[in-house]
């Protein structure tokens, strides 16, 4: 069988040839963008990662550099966090003083009777050591430790306890002037055991009670 010589058998032109060849370039240039870009996005994202972190830290730490008591610290059940050292010790005399001190006992002989609180027998709170240890909770250490020690404040808070002061001599002067009244009153007669009711009142302050009633013995 004999070829046909209608049939021409052409080789690709030049420009055929430079047109697989740039694709196949092109593809490869291509590749090689996505791959720059997406390192670059990778670079990107932990610039900004690492920006966020280095800006909480700082923030934090203007945080803990302020005048402010740290968050999660407690004199007892009041909270005093986030405050300064003046309003903490506002907060601390009307809700944690406050209502300690407003406990009443009663004074009674024959007819006479009186209420006394404990203010008025002399029992107070200070506040300025229990205030001070406060603000220095989570203030020592370098930078990374004032950090962690502040988070664990207020992951677990610190309650801080103050003691009621009693002022014995102060107890003794009231009852003094209540034996007074007593007489003036005709309601008893003789000497009031002051001393051995004075430690009883004191025992009963520094146990926290109140709504007591006394019957004053004289001898």
């Amino acid at each position: 069988m004999k070829a046909d010589k209608n049939i021409k058998t052409e080789a690709p032109s030049t420009e055929e040839k430079a047109e697989k060849t740039g694709g196949k370039a092109g593809y490869v240039l291509l590749g090689a963008g996505i791959v720059i870009l997406m390192i670059t996005s990778a670079l990107s994202v932990n610039f900004a990662f690492n920006s966020n972190l280095n800006s909480a830290i700082d923030t934090a730490y203007e945080a803990l550099d302020s005048d402010l008591i740290y968050d999660g610290v407690y004199i007892e059940e009041v909270n005093i966090g986030g405050l300064t050292k003046e309003q903490a010790l506002e907060r601390a005399e009307k809700d944690y003083a406050g209502p300690r001190l407003d406990k009443y006992f009663t004074i009674q002989a024959g007819a006479y009777s009186k209420d006394l609180s404990y203010t008025d027998l002399g029992a107070s709170f200070d506040f300025s050591d229990t205030i001070d240890q406060a603000y220095k909770l989570g203030r020592s250490g370098n930078k990374a430790k004032r950090i962690e020690a502040a988070e664990a404040l207020s992951e677990r808070p610190e309650y801080l306890v103050t003691a009621i002061t009693v002022d014995k001599g102060k107890i003794k002067s009231v009852l003094k002037d209540v034996e007074k009244e007593i007489k003036e009153a005709g309601a008893a007669q003789g000497k009031m055991k002051i001393d051995i009711l004075a430690d009883n009142i004191e025992k009963q302050m520094l146990l926290g009670q109140s709504d007591i009633i006394f019957n004053v013995s004289f001898e």
